[in-house]
């Protein structure tokens, strides 16, 4: 039942660390590779599994970014609580250009731009320890949330930085469909301001 098996399920939970949550031996895994002329790749990866049955607020729910103030390791146009799973694979990878093809357009090589990539992946799935349908004792989950099931989710994006030396705008795609609560644009702009070296 659930009074067991909470205090068993929060040691088992791992914590989120800079809005990602880490694989289970505690820390994502990523990296910056310089891929020479083309700029730079980066990119951070978890995998994640809960061994037992828990209230759906310990399941993994994926981290979310819906405010104008751009995240690296957030879903763009995910709704929160839009899906819920026990099993997961992310992975937020962004290509850097630099200036690979906006220094050869005229003009607009002066405003020495960089481009940017992006790809946002979620693989997710619910066991039979945590689907509704099978469970015992365990939190009935709101209408908006879908247990995944098998099922991916994907966005990528497109954005400018070094826009005044600082600032970078991005615009994101949503490819996955849109679920029968999540039926608002499928495109989203952030923006942010750094100093990317």
């Amino acid at each position: 039942g659930v009074p067991g098996a909470l205090p068993q399920a929060r040691d088992r939970r791992p914590s989120t660390r800079g809005g990602v949550p880490p694989t289970p031996n505690g820390d994502p895994a990523g990296a910056a590779v310089a891929i020479g002329h083309l700029g730079r790749m980066d990119y951070q990866a978890t995998v994640g599994k809960l061994w037992n049955t828990v209230p759906f607020p310990l399941l993994y729910i994926p981290p979310t970014n819906r405010g104008f103030s751009l995240h690296d390791n957030g879903f763009k146009i995910l709704y929160p609580l839009e899906y819920v799973a026990d099993e997961w694979v992310t992975l937020f990878a962004q290509w850097h250009m630099r200036g690979l093809i906006l220094n050869r357009i005229p003009l607009l090589n002066k405003l020495s731009l960089r481009g940017v990539w992006s790809l946002n992946y979620l693989y997710g799935n619910t066991s039979k320890l945590n689907q509704q349908a099978h469970a015992t004792d365990i939190f009935i989950l709101p209408t908006i949330v879908t247990e995944m099931r098998h099922q991916s989710y994907v966005e990528v994006g497109f954005g400018l930085e070094n826009i005044l030396k600082l600032g970078r705008i991005d615009v994101y795609r949503r490819l996955t469909a849109p679920g029968a609560y999540s039926q608002g644009s499928p495109w989203a702009v952030r923006g942010t301001l750094r100093v990317d070296f």
